[in-house]
């Protein structure tokens, strides 16, 4: 199969391909790509090995003046190597001897510290640029040979399924959770590297700032300023007057990019903290409940107006705090103190729990039960919410396209079986958690413009075919390509699918 692919583009001219061909060609040259970097990296493994003996001494045992020397240049558990190795493997790979260095530093480390890993690249199921993520990370931690093992075992089934932002997540998690300890040092060590600067103006008299923050200050930053915005918004601010209309701006686009003038115009206010606190305390006497994102269609109650003088003392302190939404998931374990594992807060990800206690401490908090993820609540409407969608983004902490990243809070949620009004003689229930799927607002438009079809037979499992019929499979354990089936392949559209994805697992 690789042969002929690799025949196919080198002996004829790609542009004879039709579109099929060339699908099926794009797929066999991954496989011949992993079947290269595999013979790669063995070679690399054998070349350590062959340089992994004992360098030229003087009669004491010592290393003579400006000789190589053997090195350990991996971490705790890998062996030692002589150091000119590096330099003719640059030369061989068309590397630098730092790349060439830095390349056998991470093949000993995952082959020596993470068995596990390793046999899942020399089997072609992990890449080798993933691989040397996981160990970078384990190395950069100090953990010990025996601490980065416990790392490759709770990691190694995930890499290579999950996409590269979910990976790196759970790899941290796995680094927090075999060294709490350590980790938490490394967090405030960390903290000192923090800054705030600007940049240079430009011709219209903007700049840009860019800020290293704590994760709870910037996420209350922001959510500071898109308070401040609304409230504009809500007395008709003039600065984006016209944005709607103007040439090449689209009216889906137009909310958004008044939210971006606006919380822009905040930064300033905010610059003048006698001035924010008018706006807030007149927001509380007004609108005490200003939703974060009000009905783009409903009119201000209220015409534009000079803000007045209030007296801040008759303004209740939760005037001032922004309507700020943290999420943050832990075990019970660690919430009853019986462990110090990970707390996963969204758009943030895993971190200590002194952290998390930091990014709560001047929130209120409000403890959410949990949500029976096996409950499927539904409504006669379109719109997905309440429950309904509570039930889904927690089914879905991702968008559910094969490699999605983006957290499915932000992601539009598809109809998986078109919805059809019940005046058109829809049937009730139709929005659902099982006919849901959170995607992006790309690969949405993927789904419904660009050939693709999904289903999803049961909850958290999605199967996708491809518009050239290239399938793969979405589940807890991340992403599976599929390759073509030409059972699968006859198949067309989501009506059709989901059936026969019943029978298929039921089998």
């Amino acid at each position: 199969m690789v042969a002929d692919s690799v025949r196919v583009v080198k002996g004829e001219p790609v542009v004879a391909l039709d579109a099929p061909g060339c699908a099926d060609a794009l797929a066999a040259s991954r496989a011949a790509v992993v079947e290269a970097e595999i013979a790669q990296v063995r070679l690399v493994a054998h070349w350590c090995d062959l340089h992994s003996g004992t360098v030229a001494t003087s009669r004491r045992g010592r290393v003579l003046p400006g000789r190589e020397r053997s090195v350990r240049i991996g971490g705790d558990g890998s062996p030692r190597v002589r150091e000119f190795a590096a330099g003719e493997l640059g030369l061989l790979l068309d590397l630098t001897t730092t790349g060439a260095r830095a390349l056998m530093r991470d093949v000993l480390d995952v082959r020596h510290r993470h068995p596990r890993l390793w046999a899942a690249v020399e089997a072609g199921r992990v890449r080798f640029f993933q691989a040397r993520h996981v160990v970078r990370a384990t190395r950069a931690a100090g953990l010990s040979g025996a601490q980065a093992e416990v790392v490759d075992a709770r990691v190694a089934p995930f890499v290579g399924t999950v996409p590269w932002a979910r990976m790196e997540a759970l790899v941290e998690a796995a680094v927090i959770a075999v060294d709490p300890e350590a980790a938490e040092q490394r967090r405030v060590s960390a903290e000192m590297a923090r800054f705030v600067r600007t940049g240079r103006s430009n011709e219209y008299g903007t700049t840009t700032i860019y800020a290293r923050a704590r994760a709870g200050d910037a996420i209350f930053f922001y959510a500071m300023c898109d308070r401040i915005a609304q409230i504009l918004k809500l007395q008709g601010s003039l600065e984006v007057a016209g944005l709607t209309g103007q040439d090449g701006v689209h009216p889906a686009d137009a909310a958004d990019l008044e939210m971006d003038v606006l919380r822009s115009l905040a930064v300033g206010i905010l610059a003048v903290p006698a001035r924010a606190l008018a706006l807030l305390a007149w927001a509380e006497r007004h609108q005490p409940d200003l939703p974060q994102e009000p009905d783009e269609r409903e009119e201000p109650e209220e015409p534009a107006r000079p803000v007045p003088v209030v007296d801040l003392r008759d303004v209740p302190a939760e005037a001032f705090l922004p309507p700020a939404t943290l999420y943050v998931h832990v075990s019970a374990e660690t919430f009853q103190r019986q462990t110090r594992g990970p707390v996963r807060v969204e758009d943030v990800g895993p971190v200590t729990v002194e952290q998390a206690v930091d990014l709560l401490r001047h929130c209120r908090v409000r403890v959410i039960p949990v949500v029976d993820l096996d409950d499927s609540p539904s409504v006669d409407g379109y719109e997905v919410t309440g429950r309904v969608r509570e039930v889904v983004e927690l089914r879905q902490p991702f968008e559910v396209f094969p490699w999605g990243t983006l957290s499915s809070r932000k992601a539009d949620k598809d109809h998986i079986t078109a919805y059809v009004p019940l005046g058109e003689g829809g049937p009730p229930g139709q929005t659902a958690p099982d006919n849901i799927g959170a995607l992006g607002r790309f690969h949405h438009r993927l789904k419904t413009f660009g050939g693709w079809t999904y289903a999803q037979p049961r909850p958290g499992v999605f199967w996708w075919r491809s518009p050239h019929g290239h399938w793969a499979r979405l589940d807890a354990t991340g992403a599976h390509y599929l390759g073509r089936d030409p059972t699968l392949e006859r198949l067309h559209g989501p009506s059709r699918l989901e059936p026969h994805f019943r029978r298929l697992l039921a089998g």
